[in-house]
């Protein structure tokens, strides 16, 4: 009985384990603005399965009144290498907006998304992405 009782708690031990050792499903980033480059925001993405979907979102922090929306560029390198580029309307909040849902990438690897606002409010601190894989 006391073998069995340590062989249980020898395999709780090891899946505990071996999911503390996993893969985070999430990722969360932010660049405060005196950090952005040229007022270009990089994120690196970890997106290194292409049998997943990610859902990524954007959101901002602002300092006073001005919270108005802002047009922006997002573009997705690859090794340095652009790979697509599309220009988006950041709307005038300080909450979590849904950029892409279901976003499945054509090579694992880690890709570089840089958001370039295009006129920022006066009060932008930063801008942030999160990125979740999907169930």
């Amino acid at each position: 009985m006391r073998a069995l009782k340590a062989g249980i708690l020898a395999l709780i031990l090891a899946a505990v384990a071996l999911a503390a050792c996993s893969r985070p499903r999430s990722s969360e980033q932010y660049v405060r603005r005196a950090m952005a480059d040229g007022g270009r925001y990089e994120f690196r993405l970890n997106l290194s399965d292409t049998a997943a979907r990610y859902d990524i979102s954007i959101y901002t922090r602002r300092d006073g009144a001005d919270n108005s929306g802002f047009p922006l560029r997002a573009s997705w390198y690859l090794e340095d290498s652009l790979r697509f580029s599309e220009d988006l309307f950041f709307p005038p909040s300080d909450e979590l907006v849904p950029y892409r849902s279901g976003v499945a990438m054509e090579e694992a690897a880690e890709w570089k998304l840089v958001l370039q606002p295009f006129c920022p409010p006066e009060g932008l601190r930063g801008m942030g992405v999160i990125c979740k894989e999907r169930d």
